[in-house]
């Protein structure tokens, strides 16, 4: 026994002890340097879901950010404080984005619930900051050379290159002001063709970003919605359209489109629905394991297995 801790003959003392910690502000242990003050071994490399795929998100988030700071013996580095950053960084960077297509000034003057389907598009961006996904706006406008460019065969987008109609400066194709980007670092994607991949770089951002899941919002179902989201879903993505934020010129496409087509192609669900849909997918993703900057779709090469 310790000297310290034995009782002598005339007086006993008593080592007071700290408390250990709670199991909840415990981390993940496992064998590297940087140590934590009671005594386990925290990971600089390895993150808790790599360790067990089935550790809760949650519990992830709440050690990210309670856990003290650790500090490498090196006076040059700081270890510690670059798990927890890294930490953070893998648990709350964006898995998602939400794209707001052709909600245009003339395109929504088409469209009979025009203010409604602005209302829903409106809280969806709430929703969407609030579930951690990144909000992208698309929007369809012409410079002077996209027009040389349309041909004649293309029965959508000629008569529009004729008319030189949807200018990239004109008030018609600027996105309607209540779901307008608050800050100009917001990612505006312009094209010249129905679909949202067609001649841009969006594929590009979603893969260098890790962002695999794409709810789908805007005017019309039946053009820029239709295109995106079947193009998504066959390049790999979880595809999901928000129905209640998609409008159309004629209504009953619209209805006929996400109760009978797109359902079969990818997932339909309202705004109401995409806290719980974001959510239950975030936990797909942990049971897999790797961060899903890891697991961006890839360009297919061959037939599927």
């Amino acid at each position: 026994m310790n000297a310290e801790t034995t009782p002598s003959p005339k007086t006993t003392r008593y080592i007071r002890r700290p408390a250990p910690a709670p199991l909840e502000s415990r981390p993940v242990a496992t064998h590297t340097t940087a140590r934590r003050p009671w005594g386990y071994k925290f990971s600089q490399t390895v993150s808790p879901s790599d360790i067990c795929p089935h550790l809760n998100r949650e519990y992830c988030r709440y050690v990210a950010y309670h856990l003290p700071q650790v500090h490498d013996s090196n006076p040059e580095s700081d270890n510690g404080a670059n798990l927890e950053r890294s930490m953070k960084a893998e648990i709350s960077a964006p898995i998602g984005a939400l794209l707001l297509m052709d909600l245009q000034n003339c395109i929504l003057s088409g469209i009979s619930n025009s203010d409604e389907l602005l209302s829903v598009a409106e809280s969806l961006k709430i929703t969407a900051h609030e579930n951690t996904l990144e909000t992208i706006y698309v929007r369809v406008a012409f410079d002077e050379s996209d027009y040389r460019k349309v041909p004649a065969e293309n029965k959508a987008f000629w008569p529009i290159a004729q008319n030189r109609a949807l200018g990239s400066m004109s008030a018609d194709s600027a996105i309607a002001e209540r779901i307008s980007p608050e800050s100009g670092d917001q990612l505006i994607i312009t094209k010249t063709r129905c679909s949202a991949f067609s001649g841009t770089h969006l594929l590009e951002h979603l893969r260098s970003h890790g962002l695999r899941l794409l709810l789908i919002s805007g005017a019309s179902t039946s053009g820029v919605v239709l295109s995106t989201s079947r193009e998504a879903a066959d390049l790999d993505f979880k595809v999901a359209v928000v129905s209640d934020a998609c409008g159309d010129f004629d209504s009953k496409i619209h209805q006929t489109l996400v109760e009978d087509v797109l359902p079969l192609h990818l997932d339909v669900i309202t705004a109401n629905e995409v806290s719980r849909y974001v959510e239950n997918y975030r936990d797909t993703l942990d049971l897999e394991g790797p961060p899903s900057s890891q697991l961006a779709p890839k360009e297919q090469t061959g037939p599927r297995s």
